[in-house]
């Protein structure tokens, strides 16, 4: 009799459950229909990603199915998602006013509310006009010392591990690298995380990087991103341990720093956190000596430039930003390049003679005084000779861009449509317009033979639209750092190709596993064998 009982109950909810969710479809399919927009049932998206590893690769089922522009709930919101490069222009740059916000998550944490990827509005505008200085050509030569530096310790850190074996962790030694170069370059201290791995510094940033996947966890990322107001209620975070540490450690860093500017015992600022406070003194003195009209006292997008500032709260969330943003990106550039260049000898053959055709140009150009170290005679300006350097990290990127979307928050009711009136969507406030780099990468349309490596195509002018290739956002809401992340790559391919030949090994998974990590693509070990030249 109870079993009777327990299979008609379950019955009965399952029933129950199935309605709800066969009403809650057809809402979804009716508002998607209002807004010109092919709907994919929740039930077939949720089949698909259980079936597919990665998110985007669900998407990208999609979109080879022929859905370049479909809505799907993600969230808690109605997401749009469009392959569409003209659309990107518009909603990234032309109707920006429009889409200036991203999706909001709201947490009672100041290490992640106060990030410029994630405020809002007058916030973001104010953040934007003391942060972006900070990444100006000017302020980039001052860094790039302190890039010098970390390329010289992973030069030593590939010549000691080819010393044991000629197999190597690409992503363990390019993932030194960068964690290196961010705390050098964010807070001006110099470490060597395959050396120190014990360093609390490097043993809480790869705290901040893992992710523990324990029940309570699970349930705590659930809550934060399907009941935020209730997380932020209950004043839940993910690893208080490690962003407390961060804090204390930026904090104490920034109330030196700045008890040194007092005293005037610091010299030209060359790290993020100096330049910040640079920033932080100049708009003050700023503020205090000029008394400027509306007029010219506001930028195109409406700011009022005298209000500039920045709080200790704001200073340490870009400093986390910096890790976050900064670490499993450029160490995947770096390592999925590398991994192309191996399985594709001939494009590394290229890449290797233009290095020592212009470093040898270099040299010549510095004279007999001048300094022949390969890291000293590349400057900011001279990076630029090195052409095919720069299409072969652009190919990476378009293969393997970390980031697998772009997406803006929709402020006001409006439609969006192609030049020729076509692709028209009807957009509601509050949805989020979502643009898959993953799929727009991999566009035949815009890329012939695009699963193939090809760094000519980022020679001379390009023959796809500029929007269908987004590894950075952009905008003005795009990646503020890029430059640096560019830097840092640029920098670290050419000094391991000018010294090393890399090439497939026995180990080498072809092609890579990847897993998906808080919207960035993450490969796993990539072990290549390495050679000197």
């Amino acid at each position: 009799m109870s079993l009777a009982l327990l299979v008609v109950g379950t019955t009965i909810i399952a029933t129950i459950a199935w309605y709800f969710l066969n009403r809650s479809e057809e809402n979804n399919r009716e508002e998607y229909a209002r807004r010109n927009v092919k709907y994919l049932p929740q039930r077939n998206a949720f089949l698909q990603m259980v079936f597919k590893e990665r998110l985007e690769e669900a998407k990208h089922e999609f979109f080879k199915q022929g859905h370049r522009i479909f809505g799907y709930n993600f969230l808690n919101a109605y997401t749009i998602s469009a392959a569409e490069p003209e659309l990107a222009q518009v909603v990234l740059s032309k109707e920006f006013t429009n889409f200036t916000n991203r999706r909001a998550f709201e947490t009672n944490d100041p290490f992640f509310q106060n990030a410029i990827s994630i405020v809002k509005d007058e916030t973001w505008k104010r953040l934007r006009a003391v942060m972006t200085p900070t990444f100006s050509t000017g302020k980039l030569r001052r860094m790039k010392p302190l890039v010098d530096d970390t390329i010289r310790t992973l030069n030593k850190n590939m010549a000691n591990a080819i010393k044991s074996s000629s197999d190597v962790n690409m992503k363990q030694i390019y993932g030194a690298f960068t964690m290196d170069t961010i705390i050098q370059v964010a807070f001006g201290t110099k470490v060597d995380s395959l050396v120190e791995p014990n360093n609390p510094v490097i043993t809480y940033a790869k705290k901040l990087f893992s992710v523990d996947i324990s029940f309570k966890n699970i349930i705590k990322f659930t809550m934060i991103l399907m009941a935020p107001k209730l997380a932020n209620f209950l004043k839940i975070r993910i690893n208080p341990e490690v962003t407390d540490f961060f804090y204390k450690f930026s904090m104490d860093i920034i109330n030196q720093k700045r008890k040194n500017m007092k005293n005037g015992n610091i010299g030209k600022a060359n790290n993020f956190i100096e330049l910040l406070l640079e920033a932080e003194v100049e708009n003050e003195e700023e503020a205090a000596k000029l008394k400027l009209t509306e007029e010219s006292n506001v930028d195109e997008f409406g700011f009022k430039k005298s209000t500039k500032y920045i709080t200790n709260d704001e200073l340490v969330a870009q400093c986390s930003l910096f890790f976050l943003a900064g670490y499993d990106t450029t160490a995947t550039t770096l390592t999925m390049a590398s991994y192309l260049l191996a399985t594709n000898p001939d494009k590394q053959e290229k890449l290797y003679k233009e290095a020592l055709s212009v470093l040898g140009k270099l040299s010549e150009e510095a004279g007999p005084d001048g300094s022949k170290d390969p890291v000293d005679l590349i400057t900011l300006e001279s990076l630029s000779r090195f052409e095919y350097l720069a299409a072969v990290v652009n190919e990476t990127l378009r293969l393997y861009s970390p980031a697998t979307f772009v997406e803006r928050e929709v402020s006001k009711d409006m439609t969006i449509q192609k030049e020729d009136g076509s692709c028209k969507i009807h957009l509601k406030k509050n949805d989020i317009i979502q643009f898959p780099v993953y799929s727009m990468h991999r566009d035949p349309e815009q890329f012939s033979d695009p699963e193939s490596f090809k760094p000519e195509r980022f020679l001379g002018e390009p023959n796809f639209h500029k929007y269908a290739y987004i590894p950075f956002g952009s905008g003005p809401r795009n990646c503020i750092a890029r430059s640096l992340a560019l830097l840092e790559a640029k920098m670290a391919l050419l000094h391991t190709i000018r010294q090393y030949k890399l090439s497939v090994s026995s180990k080498t998974k072809i092609p890579p596993d990847f897993y998906f990590q808080s919207q960035i693509i993450v490969p796993r070990d990539i072990i290549l064998k390495v050679e000197r030249r």
